[in-house]
């Protein structure tokens, strides 16, 4: 089913998007964008950039776009112009580049408007109506992209040309194995070798509101980090690494190939779930999603548990302090994997053997608040013994 996007107050348009698909609003200013926002009712927003009659031509977009991950993409215009009869001459330049450097170009094209005396350059639809004008670009990175439009009048008149808003749809995500075709990685010799059985060097990477998981109260002898391992070097430092809440979008292959590596050389990989993380968090498609014990779903995968879901230890079977779970990711066990927790009767932490290594998931998210009934499970001492467990054992 098309997911809604939620409308904004004056939306006369809604718009359906899949879960390969991403819609960015025009209505307000951004960098280097000289087009000025108006009302419009046609808009999905209620709002859209215009290039008014009294600008012969003005930028028209959105910067910083994204971050996507690496894949092929179709990116659309939501574009509409005016005028009064007869009509006068205008274009838009629409261009896509990426945000490396000076910004290479991923795509680009001008359309004008009808005209039987014009020359061949691809036109706009008829006036008055929003149409989509879709381009298809490549990433072999993550990363994001400018999505530009110069909106151009060649005559003087009435004419006028809106952007409503950018759709972007992923056609093809590629995954770490077809990125391995064009990226090389070369192991050291000489490793530590990582003991992720008996962890006794572990490191924190602090993701997005790390501090309510309540890890400073699980083994007291573990390092913190705001950032990913990059190296073989630094990750088999560590027995065990556990990603908090970690977003891993803009991660590199290589980081991704080196962590790979570490859990199949005997590493432990623990992966605390979160708004930002797993299947929300750019990890779909990747080596660390072929290791986890549970199958990922991609965008959208957090969802609310309503009534609110309580850990323990085996379906039916509650902790003592009764931790109650809000929002979680509806994933589901892999084939292979072991449970070590259930939110209700679901699975929501387990652990898989890779390789000499192990991976572990929680699979459940800080977002929620107590009531007088129900106190979170993060607020829990159960919580404790548990991300220990999933830590150490």
């Amino acid at each position: 089913m098309p997911r809604q996007e939620r409308p904004k107050s004056g939306c006369r348009v809604p718009v359906g998007l899949q879960a390969n698909e991403w819609l960015w609003e025009t209505d307000s200013g951004f960098q280097n964008i000289s087009a000025e926002a108006v009302p419009d009712p046609d808009a999905t927003g209620g709002m859209a950039q215009r290039r008014d009659r009294r600008q012969r031509q003005a930028l028209m977009g959105r910067t910083w776009v994204g971050p996507f991950p690496p894949g092929r993409y179709r990116v659309s215009y939501r574009v509409k112009w005016t005028d009064q009869e007869p009509f006068h001459r205008q274009r838009v330049e629409c261009y896509i580049t990426d945000t490396v450097g000076q910004g290479n170009d991923l795509a680009k094209q001008s359309f004008v408007t009808p005209d039987p005396n014009a020359d061949t350059r691809p036109t706009l639809g008829p006036p008055h109506i929003y149409q989509y004008y879709p381009f298809e670009i490549e990433l072999k990175n993550a990363g994001l992209i400018h999505v530009w439009a110069r909106a151009v009048a060649q005559d003087d008149g009435d004419e006028m040309l809106y952007l409503d808003h950018i759709k972007v749809e992923q056609v093809e995500g590629y995954p770490d194995t077809k990125l391995a075709e064009w990226n090389h990685v070369d192991k050291p010799s000489g490793l530590r070798q990582p003991d992720g059985s008996s962890p006794r060097n572990l490191l924190l990477v602090k993701g997005l509101y790390w501090q309510l998981y309540g890890l400073d109260k699980a083994p007291p002898h573990i390092a913190g980090t705001y950032t990913l391992p990059t190296t073989y070097e630094e990750l088999y430092a560590y027995d065990a690494v556990v990603l908090c809440n970690v977003d891993v979008t803009l991660s590199s292959y290589a980081v991704r190939k080196v962590f790979k590596d570490y859990v199949e050389d005997g590493g432990r990989l623990v992966i605390l779930g979160g708004i930002v993380t797993l299947g929300q968090g750019g990890m779909a498609q990747t080596y660390i999603d072929d290791m986890l014990p549970m199958t990922l779903k991609g965008a959208y995968e957090v969802v609310r548990s309503q009534p609110p879901l309580i850990l323990g230890p085996q379906t039916g079977v509650a902790y003592p302090d009764h931790p109650a779970l809000f929002w979680r990711h509806e994933i589901v066990l892999r084939l292979g994997a072991e449970p070590l927790a259930h939110a209700g009767s679901q699975p929501i932490a387990a652990r898989r053997e890779v390789g000499h290594g192990v991976v572990v998931i929680f699979a459940g998210t800080v977002l929620g608040d107590a009531t007088p009934k129900v106190m979170p499970f993060w607020n829990c001492p159960s919580w404790t013994i548990l991300v220990k467990q999933l830590m150490m054992e």
